[in-house]
């Protein structure tokens, strides 16, 4: 049963594994691109471009531009570096047990002798404490009715 379980585990490691190595991979390129995208971007910041509408000055867009795939370049670098440390021990080793499995031949629970044995001395005990509370309510009321009959003569 165990190593069905352990090959199960290995299984769906392998699977998390492709996934995540997949993953580094198509972040990497992302990467790739956008430090292209950057570099050119910087060097076209200093270059004339035309527009009909003068609001924009193109070095302004050009640096708007610039910013937001810094942002992105920033961001995929620290998903790389995530999935980087997903690759890394103990992350990808195989699980392990810390101590050693034990199962005892012989059987350990329920032990009926002992369940009975405990039962009999229980009934036993609760037995003879019905028993003394009996006779203790028995004594208390022929001490009331003497203490009555006694009133009564007395009186």
């Amino acid at each position: 049963m165990l190593e069905i379980v352990i090959a199960r585990q290995k299984t769906l490691a392998d699977a998390n594994l492709t996934s995540v190595l997949s993953n580094l991979e198509n972040l990497k390129k992302k990467a790739d691109e956008l430090r292209k995208t950057v570099k050119q971007l910087e060097s076209d910041r200093g270059a004339q471009f035309k527009f009909k509408n003068i609001e924009y000055s193109a070095a302004a867009l050009i640096t708007v531009i610039l910013q937001s795939k810094v942002q992105e370049l920033l961001a995929t670098e620290n998903q790389i570096s995530a999935a980087e440390s997903m690759l890394k021990p103990p992350n990808t080793q195989d699980a392990k047990f810390a101590t050693p499995i034990f199962a005892s031949e012989q059987r350990v629970s329920p032990r009926r002798s002992q369940i009975v044995m405990l039962s009999a001395i229980g009934s036993l005990f609760l037995g003879v404490l019905i028993l003394f509370l009996r006779k203790a309510i028995v004594s208390i009321k022929k001490q009331r009715e003497e203490r009555k009959s006694a009133a009564a003569v007395n009186s």
